[in-house]
């Protein structure tokens, strides 16, 4: 699962504090299934509802807000996502355009590019892939496929060691 997104429910002080959190991760399970992950804090004052999308996210947050006033509950809901860059959660509502897939993408590619002048800079690859064949023969001829299109290639017996610049090389 990808915990790029999460609901973050803060409850007060309150008397019915553990039925009321109860009722919330049991309706969140009924209704979302696998779809996400529950936690709360050691004193179970927050509850974290760990979702694999945006949307999944939302409904989270709908569901949470459906129990808290079937239970005649207040408490604040709130959508976060991460921050790869800054590396903490931000709140949805304090960054109404901040783009999350577009920043985790450009987190990706700067990541790929310190692989790159890694493999440079060393003069190796940052990666390696190894691949299994039933044949020497099938070895020999998939070395020279691949190193023909310019990869590091080191064939062995039955399998063969695919030098990639970065993670995305690699795949």
């Amino acid at each position: 699962m990808d915990d790029g997104w999460r609901v973050c429910v803060a409850f007060g002080g309150l008397r019915r504090l553990k039925s009321c959190r109860e009722a919330l991760v049991s309706a969140l399970g009924s209704r979302l299934g696998d779809q996400v992950a529950v936690s709360s804090t050691r004193w179970g004052t927050q509850v974290f509802v760990y979702a694999p999308s945006a949307g999944s996210a939302d409904e989270a947050a709908h569901v949470a807000r459906e129990v808290l006033v079937r239970h005649d509950v207040s408490a604040l809901v709130r959508t976060e996502f991460w921050s790869p860059r800054d590396q903490v959660w931000r709140d949805v509502a304090d960054e109404p355009f901040a783009d999350p897939v577009a920043e985790r993408q450009a987190a990706h590619e700067a990541r790929q590019e310190r692989e790159r002048q890694a493999s440079v800079t060393f003069g190796r690859p940052a990666r390696e892939v190894w691949v299994e064949l039933p044949s020497h023969e099938d070895v020999v001829a998939l070395a020279g496929h691949l190193a023909a299109q310019g990869w590091r290639v080191r064939p062995h017996r039955r399998h063969l060691i695919v030098g990639a610049d970065c993670e995305d090389d690699a795949k």
